[in-house]
């Protein structure tokens, strides 16, 4: 663009000496009319908004950025090295830029890529409090009562919350991609409040009632042991809590189910 901008100001310098036209019952120039066409070419582009831009040039120092304006833009290249210290743009990438400014004390833009990555992250947890969609985060670490979650902002997700039965080793989740529900944000402090556990119950309700509208006597179905009673195991087969009886764990007589199976195991019954 900017390469297009210094060839149409070359053109206009050129034709400053051009007969006039008349237009509108006005005379002017092709110079003008040639710069006002011109002009209604370029984006209109507000400040405090997201552009779009195309990566046009990578330097030692900065990214520089063409979102259209007569004049490029230029993101310190610190901006988008990811947390391994990994360049996450190259020339020809559209990416989306904040736009503070459309010119400071020295006539430049003032644009910014990670604010531009933090607003629409905050569009998108707010977005998924009001829809009740989930949200994709990594559990970075263990605090007191919980975990921190990255979903673009960290967020805190109580260890209650974390799954529908309780873990002790905390250390399991760490590292780890989940899918959340946002409980509760705060724009002004940054509390983010999540839970990985509204998220299972409810993808468990809505396999259960495909399981159950699917399943009939008979049927040979894989489950995994979930927990114990005096009487029995409880199996889940997919959503669903079904009871395997002492009787039918095996063809012995058993004690108690203990004996036999093991939280976690996996069977068809």
């Amino acid at each position: 663009m900017v390469e297009e901008v210094e060839e149409v100001e070359e053109k206009m310098e050129n034709q400053e000496n051009e007969s006039p036209v008349k237009k509108g019952g006005e005379l002017r120039t092709e110079t003008e009319n040639f710069r006002e066409l011109f002009e209604k070419s370029l984006k209109k582009i507000s400040e405090h908004a997201i552009v779009k831009g195309t990566v046009i040039r990578i330097t030692d120092s900065d990214v520089i950025v063409d979102i259209g304006s007569k004049s490029e833009g230029v993101i310190s290249k610190n901006e988008f090295f990811d947390k391994r210290k990994n360049l996450e743009v190259e020339v020809g990438d559209v990416i989306s830029i904040y736009l503070e400014k459309t010119e400071d004390d020295s006539g430049a833009m003032v644009l910014s890529y990670e604010k531009a990555l933090q607003i629409q992250a905050w569009d998108k947890i707010t977005e998924a409090l009001k829809e009740n969609t989930p949200i994709t985060g990594v559990i970075t670490g263990a605090v007191k009562g919980g975990f921190t979650v990255d979903i673009g902002f960290k967020a805190f997700l109580p260890g209650s919350l974390a799954d529908i039965n309780f873990t002790k080793n905390m250390n399991e989740y760490i590292g780890k991609t989940f899918q959340f529900k946002v409980i509760k944000c705060d724009r002004k402090t940054l509390n983010i409040l999540i839970s990985r556990k509204a998220f299972l119950e409810e993808e468990r309700k809505g396999n259960r009632e495909k399981l159950l509208e699917t399943l009939k006597e008979g049927d040979i179905v894989k489950g995994k042991v979930k927990s114990f009673a005096s009487y029995g195991a409880f199996i889940d087969i997919g959503g669903v809590d079904a009871l395997l009886h002492n009787k039918e764990i095996s063809w012995g007589k058993i004690n108690k189910p203990e004996d036999v199976l093991k939280i976690g195991d996996k069977s068809s019954v």
